[in-house]
């Protein structure tokens, strides 16, 4: 359900949020919540837009799983 998403260091955060975005548009079937890079970026509404997906993919983890 969550995880951690570690870098090496020298990436930086912008070049891990736009792979993350083309690998997600090939995969559209693939729903992952990163708010930290846009928050990171100043991407405030993207940031927003993942916060509102990581609600939404808890709530069904939940809804099939129970509570962990």
């Amino acid at each position: 359900m969550s995880g951690k998403l570690a870098v090496p260091r020298g990436v930086s955060l912008g070049d891990v949020r736009e792979r993350l975005a083309e690998s997600l548009l090939v995969r559209p079937a693939v729903r992952l919540a990163v708010p930290a890079p846009h928050r990171d970026d100043g991407d405030l509404a993207a940031a927003a837009r993942d916060e509102a997906l990581w609600v939404q993919l808890r709530g069904e983890f939940i809804k099939y799983n129970g509570a962990q």
